[in-house]
């Protein structure tokens, strides 16, 4: 058989079954490579199979799309980044939890540019996002009595509040203008 190791991850790739057992391999260029076996020569053709997108010192448990630009990487550390999609670097990162067991669940908002991350004991800790590391803004202890086990977060317009005009405004990511909301929700499941 044939069998490609990546040196990075010391970890084998691809595989590939052969009748015969290789004698020798040389590889000709950065495109091509040969094998001979006692009755054979095949000759491949080395097509582009990954880039390594981003490295992180804690395997990878959740991946979550927010956008265009962004990936929401959580690692089994109980850390979550914010993961640029044009060049794989973190735009923010929060610390991990004390236990890596203490972490349900993690949200980001985009219009208010913050990590919602849901703590086991039900505190919620509030990152603002707008730099690397991000801050942990908010400690909300008052949840802890709701023993809180899931959350996600709306737009009001989702929930048909847009007619309460509230006041808040954004700065629209997509085309880079300000527009009125009508807040954003946070729904949460309780014990």
């Amino acid at each position: 058989s044939v069998q490609m190791w990546s040196l990075d991850t010391f970890e084998p790739m691809h595989r590939m079954k052969l009748a015969q057992p290789v004698l020798g391999l040389t590889v000709v260029d950065e495109r091509f490579f040969y094998l001979f076996t006692e009755m054979e020569v095949k000759t491949f053709r080395l097509v582009h199979l990954h880039d390594t997108f981003a490295q992180y010192n804690s395997p990878i448990v959740h991946l979550e799309s927010i956008n265009n630009n962004y990936v929401l990487c959580v690692s089994e550390d109980s850390s979550a980044r914010l993961v640029d999609t044009k060049n794989g670097e973190s735009a923010s990162t929060t610390v991990p939890q004390l236990s890596t067991k203490s972490l349900l669940e993690i949200k980001y908002n985009v219009a208010l540019n913050r990590i919602y991350a849901l703590l086991a004991h039900g505190e919620v800790h509030v990152y603002v996002c707008k730099t690397n590391p991000s801050i942990r803004k908010e400690v909300w202890e008052h949840t802890r009595k709701e023993r809180l086990l899931a959350m996600c977060l709306c737009n009001g317009a989702v929930l048909g509040l847009d007619h309460l005009g509230m006041p808040e405004r954004h700065l629209d990511l997509d085309v880079g203008r300000e527009k009125k909301m009508a807040g954003e929700f946070m729904i949460c499941g309780t014990h």
